[in-house]
């Protein structure tokens, strides 16, 4: 009996000790992982962290020359910002190690069911993070207008224009832009602040 009773001690004192290890490194990952996601969150509002092809914003001071070899009408900046991300990857070990934590500590789970929900948690957490990070990347992101959409709009010459090109400072879907335009007809010399009007679009350049 004695010895009995020494076994099934030493195997609660083993369970126990097993138990505390894992709520501690349980907590290190959840800390850890809310810590750098925070950062991760921090630098992307303020525009530091880097989500794909960046395009410049225009102000009345400062105007961009937009390339005119720009296809897209939006900045899919969210695209890059994948399931299996560096933030995703964060916010399923922010999800696991708070959720683990609590379904031991807490819910008195056993620690294999606790590590199964923690998962699961993880995973369901990574989804919901992903999916909100890319509608606020969606809803924030810079409208470039498609420089079909040109034609017909008048702008200013910005540098002379000729045959052989030039550029037109125009105003096209509220954005002021800087844009590749070549004169309609040979002899065309137009110089800089002359009015002019759009009446085509041929290889991405205005004419």
């Amino acid at each position: 009996l004695d010895i009995t009773f020494y076994f099934k001690k030493n195997q609660k004192s083993h369970k126990n000790k097993e138990k505390t290890m894992l709520l501690s490194t349980l907590t290190y990952i959840a800390w850890a992982a809310s810590a750098f996601f925070c950062i991760k969150v921090l630098l992307m509002i303020l525009g530091l962290e880097d989500h794909g092809n960046h395009i410049g914003h225009f102000d009345a001071h400062s105007v961009d020359v937009l390339d005119s070899d720009t296809d897209s009408d939006v900045d899919n900046s969210d695209s890059d910002f994948k399931l299996f991300s560096l933030q995703s990857i964060l916010a399923f070990l922010m999800g696991f190690g708070w959720s683990g934590k609590a379904f031991i500590e807490d819910f008195n789970l056993s620690t294999t069911k606790s590590l199964f929900l923690a998962i699961l948690f993880g995973f369901v957490l990574a989804l919901l993070i992903t999916k909100l990070i890319q509608i606020s990347l969606r809803l924030n992101s810079v409208y470039v207008p498609n420089i079909s959409e040109c034609k017909g709009k008048r702008g200013v010459v910005y540098t002379e224009v000729t045959k052989e090109g030039g550029q037109v400072e125009i105003s096209c879907g509220g954005k002021v832009m800087f844009l590749n335009a070549v004169g309609a007809e040979l002899e065309d010399v137009l110089s800089h602040g002359t009015s002019v009007e759009v009446i085509g679009v041929s290889n991405r350049t205005l004419i």
